[in-house]
This record gives C-alpha cells, sequence and structure tokens, in this order.
C-alpha cells in the first residue's frame, strides 16, 4: 500500500532564520546532548538556542570542522570537534566545547597534545583526556563542574608502531576504571598504577614481568583482577596488595578473560576452559577442570555453564555441570550469532538455520532445523518470554520457557527491503509488534494477524536519508554481527527475601554503564539538563519519522503513529538534498534549506 501525502495534516515552520549566504554556506548541523544545534559554515562553528531562535555563540577558527568528526561525549554538556587541515598546510586541531557556551574547555593545539581518546568518569564528575605530547603519552582529568582542567600528568613514553595504528581510541589497553576510593586505575603495559582522582599524585603502582593483558575490577570496585598470558593476580585496591603474594595464579591455559558469576565469584576463561575464581580469596573452585577448546564466551544455565568457543568460521559450545566436569560438546560447522538458554534447551541461531540442544545428553530436540533464507532481524518480547524473529516475509516467535517455534505470520513482505543494506526493527508494542524498515511500517498482533503494513516511497539518497540509514544501521547491529555472539545476560542473584532469581546485570566497569551516575555525582545545572535529554531519547515512542517522496514529487518527512499506523504530520521541506534533525526529547524537527536557511517544526502541532 502506498500511502498519499494529502491524506493528514501538513506542518508549518516555527521559525526560520537565515545563518548562510550566497558565498558562505551552511555545511553541516548537529545536535547537542543540551538540545542546542551546531551548525558550520564556510567561515565558521555557530551554536543555536533552538528556544529564544537565536545565534549564542560564535567561534570563527573553527569553521573548517568536519562533520564527521563531531561526537557528543555521552551524558555531559559537551561536544569534541576536530579541524582539518587548511589546503593541507598545519595540522588538525581537536576542541572540547560547552555546547550551550560556546566555551572551549580544551584544546589539543593549545595543550599540545594529540588527543587519542576521552572517557567520562563519572563517579569522579570529570572528563579523562588521553594523548600524547612529544612521543608521551599525557592523561589530563577536566572537571565536570568546573570545565577546568584538574590535573594533567605524563604516563611513559608513547606507543609506536603497529599497535598505535591499531589503538587510535586510546593510549592503554584496558580502559581506566575508578575504583572504590574515586581513584584512577590505569592499565600501562607491565604496570598497573592507581593516581589519587583529585590531584593525580601516586597511591600505588605494581609492575609484572610482562605486559598486561586485561584487567577487572571486582563489582564493589574494592579489588583488580590482572591477566596475562595464563597468569592472573587480585590486587586491593587501597594499596595493591595482591592476593597470591609473589607466587600469581597459574591457568592452564591462556586467559580470555572473566565474566561475572554471581557478587562474589567470576568465571574465568581460557583457551583451555572455564573455571570459577572468587573475588575475595582468589582461589579457583575447580582443582581438576575438563579440557575444553579456546573459550571466549559463556552462558549461565540451571543445569551448569555453558563454554563457547565462537570462531569466524564455527562454533563449539560445551556444558560444563557444578562440579566443573563436561557433560556433552555440540559443534556447529558455522558461526552462531545468537545462544539463548531456555528451559528446555539452548536455542541457537546461525545465519542459515536455528535449532534446540537439550540439556541431558547435548542433542538437538527438532528433527528438523528451522531454515533461514535471508538474513533475520530479531527481538524480545519479555513480557511473553519470546525472542522474535522477522526473516523471508516471516514473523517467527521463539518460546524462551520451552524452545518451540510459533510462526505468527506466513506472508508479511516489506516493500523494496534488502535486509542486506538494512535490518528492520521489532518493537513491542500494547497490541502487538511494531516492524518497520527504512520505508515501511506494520504492526503484527499477538496472534499474528495483520494490522497493517505501509509502504512509503524512497525520497532518493539524499543526506536526510543517509542520515535516517545510518541511525537504522545502529539499531540493526545489536543481532547482526555474526562474529558478535550475542544473548540476554544474566547472572544468579538472590532478592530482597534471600530467594535465588536471575538479573539482567550492567557490568560498571563496561562501556555500556552509561549517564546514569551523572545526576548523583555532578550537580551542575548542565548536566542535569544533558541527562534528562539522555533519558528523554531513550524512552520508547509513540510515533517515527520516514522520509519520502509525495504525491506531488516534494520529499519530505512523515510522521506516523506506531499503533494505529495513521500518517500524522507532513512536513514538506521543499529542497532535494535537506540535511535535517528530529529531536525525540523536545518532539522538534530542524531542518536546513537551500545551504542557507533553518527551519524549526513543532511535531505536537496535530494533537
Amino acid at each position: 500500500m502506498l500511502l498519499s501525502a494529502l491524506s493528514y495534516a501538513q506542518v508549518q515552520p516555527e521559525f526560520e532564520f537565515q545563518l548562510g549566504t550566497t558565498v558562505t554556506k551552511i555545511k553541516w548541523m548537529q545536535q547537542t546532548n543540551t538540545g542546542s544545534l551546531v551548525a558550520a559554515t564556510d567561515l565558521s562553528l555557530a551554536g543555536i538556542d533552538p528556544k529564544t531562535k537565536q545565534i549564542t555563540w560564535e567561534i570563527k577558527e573553527l569553521g573548517s570542522a568536519s562533520e564527521d568528526k563531531f561526537e557528543n561525549i555521552i551524558g555531559t554538556p559537551y561536544f569534541m570537534i576536530e579541524t582539518a587541515k587548511s589546503l593541507g598546510l598545519g595540522k588538525p586541531q581537536t576542541s572540547i566545547i560547552e555546547a550551550e557556551t560556546g566555551k572551549i574547555i580544551f584544546n589539543s593545539n593549545d595543550a599540545d597534545m594529540k588527543i587519542s581518546g576521552k572517557r567520562p568518569l563519572y563517579h569522579l564528575g570529570a572528563l579523562l583526556i588521553e594523548g600524547t605530547r612529544n612521543k608521551r603519552s599525557f592523561i589530563a582529568l577536566l572537571d565536570f563542574n568546573t570545565g577546568k582542567e584538574r590535573w594533567s600528568k605524563d604516563v611513559g613514553a608513547a606507543k609506536t608502531g603497529l599497535s598505535a595504528l591499531l589503538n587510535t581510541r586510546s593510549i592503554f589497553t584496558v580502559p581506566p576504571m575508578v575504583d572504590k576510593n574515586k581513584n584512577l586505575v590505569i592499565v600501562d603495559k607491565n604496570n598497573v598504577i592507581c593516581l589519587n582522582g583529585n590531584d593525580g599524585s601516586d597511591v600505588w603502582r605494581k609492575e609484572f614481568k610482562e605486559k598486561v593483558e586485561d584487567a577487572m575490577l571486582t563489582y564493589d570496585r574494592s579489588k583488580l583482577f590482572v591477566t596475562y598470558e595464563n597468569r592472573v593476580d587480585l590486587l586491593g585496591t587501597d594499596n595493591g596488595t595482591s592476593a597470591y603474594g609473589e607466587k600469581l595464579l597459574k591457568l592452564n591455559g591462556k586467559c580470555n578473560g572473566l565474566a561475572p558469576y554471581d557478587k562474589k565469584s567470576y568465571i574465568i576463561k581460557h583457551s583451555e576452559g572455564v573455571n570459577i575464581i572468587d573475588a575475595e580469596t582468589g582461589e579457583l573452585r575447580w582443582k581438576k577442570e575438563s579440557s575444553l577448546d579456546n573459550i571466549n564466551d559463556i552462558r549461565l544455565t540451571g543445569y551448569g555453564i555453558l563454554a563457547i568457543n565462537n570462531e569466524e568460521k564455527a562454533t563449539k559450545f560445551y556444558l560444563i555441570n557444578n562440579e566443573g566436569k563436561k557433560v556433552w560438546k555440540f559443534e556447529l560447522s558455522s558461526p552462531a550469532v545468537i545462544i539463548e538458554p531456555t528451559e528446555k534447551g539452548i536455542l541457537y541461531f546461525t545465519e542459515s538455520r536455528a535449532n534446540l540442544v537439550e540439556y541431558e545428553k547435548g542433542k538437538e530436540l527438532w528433527k528438523r532445523d528451522i531454515k533461514i533464507r535471508k538474513r533475520p532481524a530479531f527481538g524480545f518480547d519479555d513480557e511473553r518470554n519470546r525472542l522474535l524473529v522477522y526473516s523471508d516475509d516471516k514473523l517467527n516467535a521463539f518460546s524462551l520457557a520451552d524452545g518451540n517455534m510459533t510462526v505468527l505470520t506466513e506472508a508479511l513482505p516489506l516493500k523494496d527491503y534488502d535486509e542486506d543494506k538494512e535490518l528492520a526493527t521489532i518493537e513491542v508494542r500494547k497490541s502487538g509488534y511494531f516492524i518497520n524498515s527504512l520505508q515501511n511500517t506494520s504492526l503484527v498482533d499477538f496472534d499474528g494477524k495483520v494490522i497493517f503494513n505501509h509502504n512509503y516511497k524512497e525520497a532518493g539518497l539524499s543526506k536526510g536519508v543517509r542520515a535516517l540509514m545510518k541511525g537504522a544501521a545502529v539499531a540493526a547491529t545489536i543481532y547482526s554481527g555474526a562474529k558478535t555472539l550475542q544473548s540476554v545476560r544474566m547472572r544468579p542473584a538472590t532478592d530482597k527475601d534471600g530467594n535465588l532469581v536471575n538479573e539482567i546485570y550492567v557490568d560498571e566497569n563496561t562501556s555500556t554503564y552509561r549517564s546514569a551516575q551523572v545526576g548523583g555525582d555532578v550537580a551542575n545545572g548542565l548536566f542535569a539538563m544533558a541527562n534528562k535529554r539522555w533519558t528523554a531519547t531513550k524512552a520508547t515512542k509513540d510515533a517515527l519519522f520516514i522520509l519520502t517522496k509525495f504525491e506531488s514529487g516534494v520529499n519530505g518527512l512523515v510522521k506516523i503513529d506506531k499503533d494505529s499506523g495513521k500518517d500524522l504530520v507532513n512536513i514538506p521541506f521543499g529542497d532535494k538534498d535537506p540535511a535535517y534533525i528530529v529531536d525525540e526529547a523536545e518532539n522538534k524537527l530542524y531542518v536546513v534549506i537551500k545551504d542557507k536557511f533553518i527551519q524549526g517544526y513543532d511535531l505536537n502541532a496535530n494533537k
């Protein structure tokens, strides 16, 4: 069904003003964490307040800033930008800017430092800058409240050669961490260093015989696991004292990292198997391990640990019981995309098939594989404990309770949908499953009845389409990578009454730990603003926007209600190649027209 653009409300711009000229065009526009807009012309970088509709600041020396180098720093009112060389001369410079005021709080040229990475440290209320200066590695801590440098420190010779080229986002192999005392723990080659969070002075240092490959804080951030080759150390963060003394824990194989097991233990993965290590004493639970292949991932089940060897061309997994003994081994001739424990067995997906492996003997329960002819899109229905799979115009549901598959709908074609270029997204709504791609929307109820299936004519590969495709690609990659094995991450825990339960965990030492801590650690109003907007944009939305070509031949956006499928708002751009931003937190739209004008729309106008 191709929808007409004449059947719904047309919204007029709330405001329009000119920023570019015939000579100085608007090259790009982005939105910051605080909601303000940043636009680059040929001559300057400008900040725009959408509420006052005024240009609030302008920095002429940053007019050559590249859009692909613009990056909001998550959970902060800052963004980072890099300027290109002028006529191939000079050197690029990186600046960190406060979005509302245009204040440059850090400039790589002023600091004489080439930035390699930046990391918000919410426990410290600061931003860690990593970089190099005169072939030396430096770190600097910028205070969130003042926007000023708290301290900087030389941390040794900079990386050179291939390792420097491969690791362009950080000067450290292991991301810096913050311990329970709000001190900074960094791993630099053979050294583990604890720095005072307030002034950067050394709290303690420990040198190892080999280069440290991985490190991980315990849940309470009081201890630090350190691994290299087949050795493990457990250091107290107060003073760096080792639980093992001079004789470190020796594994049967090379360590591949740790994964949470319970609140006092971790699973240690290595090239010959797995074991459980006590975070208090550092002792291994099993004195004798089963010999396995190179284990690089695990799943927790009610029958033991599922130890996984996932490689580029094949996957093996083993069930290890509570005594550390191998129960069975299962092999796949192609890499797994998803491995998910269910009540009845292990549900696995490759790019071409799916089946269920029972716990007792490791045999497939289904006599026939579920064939997957086209690249699948996945979704989860937590309330009904279902894994949803859209592939080959079909929507299937797999029960995570018993592993049974139900074909919800045999025919749900999305017109011109190409799963090799994009993946559809599946969202659970109050009346069913909302499925959408770049140019399609559909709703299927929980029993499989198709409520609606709409297509919108493609507008062409304009800037706006590229922006949308980029956004869709980010959403789609959650379950799309064959090399990245996916799961709903669970660990055993106890509830307030002491009952054993499973909980979805987020490890505070990983990149998944985001701006939830900002409100408690930082009182600055700009941070509260950034955090409020971040929370708002992550909330489930009742509408989405699709760029389309209307029957009149004009490109524009359509606002669509996810539950009814109705088109709520029609916004024609009048520009074949528009750049635009949809502000989901404020429900606003900002468009650059003819490289000169910025228009603002209120997307609540239809209410």
